[in-house]
């Protein structure tokens, strides 16, 4: 009996030894702004890492970081690429969800897919009701596509949940209250 745990540690060991070390040349290649050469051990990782393990909101904001940094065409698409792919695994294998589908819908954003972004934000809300950024997010998304009622709704949640400590979270209230009171 002891033999056979003793194997199951040890194998479970190997696994993490092995995710480990791919993941330090994952970040070493993201450092170093080559985005292909960070592909191939992550996939490593992927395959050795344990159940749970979950590295993928880590690549994915380090893609993402390398795609906003680089003037490679080439390698700005594939990180962003990567980013995203990873962004969209998190939102299913990370044991902070709603730091996955927050970090998710700011990947999307930029791509103009309102409705994608908001399902993410929703997500985000319903793992984390009490976390006031999704909330925050919202409330700007919804302002933008021109729903202002319910954009207000949300950044009263946001103010809610936020307690008063980040005054970029009031303002946003104030200024959708008062939005809302001007004669249309």
């Amino acid at each position: 009996m002891s033999l056979a745990v003793s194997l199951l540690l040890g194998l479970f060991g190997l696994r993490l030894l092995v995710a480990d070390r791919a993941l330090a040349i994952t970040r070493f290649q993201m450092e170093s702004g080559n985005a292909s050469a960070a592909a191939q051990p992550y996939r490593t990782v992927l395959l050795w890492q344990p159940a749970g393990a979950g590295a993928e909101m880590y690549y994915s904001r380090g893609m993402a970081q390398l795609a906003g940094r680089t003037q490679i065409f080439a390698t700005r698409l594939e990180a962003w690429q990567q980013a995203l792919e990873a962004g969209a695994r998190a939102t299913s294998t990370s044991e902070d969800r709603q730091n996955a589908w927050y970090n998710l819908a700011n990947l999307l954003a930029p791509q103009d897919d309102a409705a994608a972004v908001e399902r993410c934000l929703r997500n985000a809300i319903a793992w984390a009701p009490s976390w006031f950024k999704p909330h925050w997010s919202l409330a700007q998304l919804l302002e933008m596509t021109g729903r202002h009622d319910e954009a207000v709704a949300e950044s009263t949640a946001a103010v809610e949940r936020d307690g008063g400590r980040d005054a970029e979270v009031s303002d946003t209230w104030k200024r959708l209250r008062q939005k809302r009171e001007e004669p249309r």
